[in-house]
């Protein structure tokens, strides 16, 4: 990860960088930012790898300033109903800890 666009979809996002959608990037910050360290290193591990399943990565990869979306609506309507799933079930364990959500 050298800081270039595209090198990991939680680096793009961090950046401002338009990665899967404008409604799946912030739940991937709000995910993120529920997860312990070695769960967050693991969780940006598999958005990389399910982006990079997507038939039209390359297209996706050469167009720094557009979403995955714009090239793949189905893979990432199955990432954003994978994310949400995780919201939902790391905030009720946030909660059972006693955190704020």
């Amino acid at each position: 990860m050298n800081g270039r666009a595209r090198d990991s979809v939680s680096s793009d996002i961090d950046q401002g960088i338009p990665a899967l959608s404008s409604e799946a990037d912030p739940l991937v910050v709000q995910v993120r930012n529920l997860l312990t360290e070695t769960e967050r290193i693991e969780f940006d591990r598999m958005l990389n790898e399910r982006a990079a399943q997507s038939e039209s990565w390359s297209d996706w990869v050469d167009a720094p300033t557009r979403y995955l979306s714009e090239f793949d609506p189905h893979a990432v309507s199955e990432i954003d109903a994978d994310l949400t799933a995780r919201l939902t079930a790391l905030r009720d364990r946030a909660e059972e800890r006693g955190w704020e959500t």
